[in-house]
């Protein structure tokens, strides 16, 4: 018994086994925000990072991200994963960059990301850990007064080119105009509709839009293209008006336009007089100014290109409205640029953009009939100071559309 006593003794005296831990500066994870000198409008970009320190191995892991709620947001590539030292020890780090473009004015919260982990302890034992980050406060201002298209970038850049020298086409044939927009530090859906091109004496067949975003470290490069194929009426010259482009340059803070200039359409040998457009008024420079035309290697355009733009122009015109009824056509038909705004538009709430883009569809071909008009705006400024129901104008624009097309 005694011999059992001492044994008891001896076990109860042994140190108990400590749990696996980790120290307090074994693994960050904290979120920053670029420096700024304002703060941010509606739309404008903001760089968000994320950074993770860790001091002892990592096994497993998964970086959760929470909802953005207030944030239109897109993440600039993959994870990065290096190593640094601190303090004369070697860590690992990890960085994730985000762009984030506020909806709203107001004060707008990045919750915490967790980043799940499993992970080697230093007396060689793996746990599993989750490590929270910090929040952060974004306080977004007012957007400014605009007459147009709220469009915030960091930068622009236009350039305006022409298959067939313009003022020289060949007998019959025609030109195809592509204007790019180069535009970083936007969100792709805030670039504006494709503008009307207005002149005299000129045929003019709209494309869809095509554009393209590259994401970078400091924010997406997108380039947008707009194309129009041209044509003088009879054999006449003819001339295509000014377009201005208007933006918000969110480096400066001030509103910007680039106009792409006046241009005579003529056949080779044709009538050389037309009444030219007066150039606009206003200061140019380099970078918010007018813009020229440069010419594409491109062939001559035979004669059924004009027609056959036209047929394509018609159909693309009508086609998100088609797709949604019982009309067999092609997918391709059904991407129409100012119907896929129309949609974003109402989604978001936007009555201004909703009526615009819808009288840019109910335009085409003709002026819109007063019925169709009274059911845009019945739906938007309905009486009694009902509260406007963009989803609701939406549906009477594509409804209209749908009637035309069955007539």
């Amino acid at each position: 018994m005694r011999w059992l006593l001492a044994l008891v003794l001896v076990i109860a005296a042994l140190p108990a086994r400590a749990e696996p831990r980790i120290e307090p500066d074994d693994i960050r994870l904290e979120l920053f925000l670029e420096d700024r000198a304002r703060d941010p409008f509606p739309g404008e970009m903001i760089l968000l990072s994320i950074r993770g320190t860790y001091r002892i191995p990592v096994v497993r892991e998964n970086l959760v991200q929470p909802p953005l709620d207030g944030f239109d947001w897109m993440q600039l590539g993959e994870d990065r994963w290096y190593h640094a030292f601190e303090d004369g020890f070697e860590v690992l780090k990890l960085e994730r960059r985000m762009a984030l473009f506020p909806q709203q004015a107001g004060q707008i919260e990045v919750p915490a990301f967790t980043h799940e982990l499993e992970m080697f302890t230093r007396r060689g034992e793996t746990i599993p850990v989750d490590q929270h980050s910090n929040t952060l406060t974004v306080t977004v201002a007012p957007q400014p007064e605009v007459e147009d298209w709220w469009f915030p970038v960091r930068g622009l850049r236009v350039s305006d080119s022409w298959s067939n020298p313009p003022e020289a086409l060949p007998p019959g044939g025609g030109a195809l105009r592509i204007v790019t927009l180069t535009l970083t530090g936007s969100a792709p859906q805030r670039v504006p509709p494709m503008p009307e091109m207005t002149g005299a004496g000129v045929h003019i067949f709209p494309h869809p839009v095509r554009s393209m975003t590259q994401l970078g470290p400091d924010g997406p490069i997108t380039r947008v293209f707009w194309r129009w194929t041209l044509r003088p009426e009879d054999g006449s010259a003819g001339y295509l008006n000014p377009v201005p482009i208007p933006y918000f340059d969110s480096e400066a803070a001030a509103a910007r336009e680039i106009t792409l200039v006046a241009q005579r359409v003529a056949f080779a040998g044709g009538p050389q007089e037309v009444s030219e457009p007066a150039e606009p008024d206003g200061p140019e420079t380099a970078s918010h100014g007018t813009v020229s035309r440069g010419a594409l290697p491109l062939p001559d355009l035979p004669r059924w290109s004009v027609p056959a733009a036209l047929l394509a122009a018609f159909a693309i015109g009508f086609s998100g409205s088609i797709g949604r009824g019982n009309w067999r056509v092609p997918g391709w038909l059904r991407r129409d640029p100012d119907i896929a705004a129309l949609r974003r538009a109402a989604r978001r709430g936007d009555a201004g953009a909703v009526r615009l883009l819808g009288h840019r569809l109910l335009s085409r071909g003709g002026q819109p009939t007063p019925r169709e008009l009274a059911a845009l705006d019945r739906a938007l400024y309905g009486p009694g100071g009902a509260r406007p129901s963009p989803r609701k104008a939406a549906r009477e624009v594509l409804a209209a559309l749908r009637r035309r097309v069955r007539e």
